[in-house]
């Protein structure tokens, strides 16, 4: 999975254990079409861990919007803002 850091926001969905999105996860966007969130795809191993993605622009616009929205969908747990990876500094043997 490619991830595009410079032009969208990415979310992690925990799912309840009761939650209709396990057998379907990709039904995430459905009734909140208008926000434009885009399911990438389950987080490694963990089926409860869904990744769901908006456009920068549509997050300045509507973050709260979006962050309420999410969260107030049956079976949704947990709803975080991920933070794009960030590279290493490398230390030279030198420096120690």
């Amino acid at each position: 999975m490619s991830l595009d850091w410079y032009n969208r926001v990415y979310l992690t969905l925990t799912f309840a254990q009761y939650s209709p999105y396990f057998m379907n996860p990709s039904s995430i966007g459905v009734g909140i079409e208008s926000l434009n969130v885009r399911h990438e795809g389950q987080v490694g191993e963990v089926k409860d861990v869904q990744l769901v993605s908006v456009s920068k622009s549509d997050w300045a616009a509507s973050q709260t919007e979006i962050l309420t929205m999410l969260s107030n969908l049956a079976g949704i747990s947990r709803v975080e803002i991920q933070e794009p990876p960030r590279q290493r500094l490398w230390r030279r043997s030198d420096e120690f």
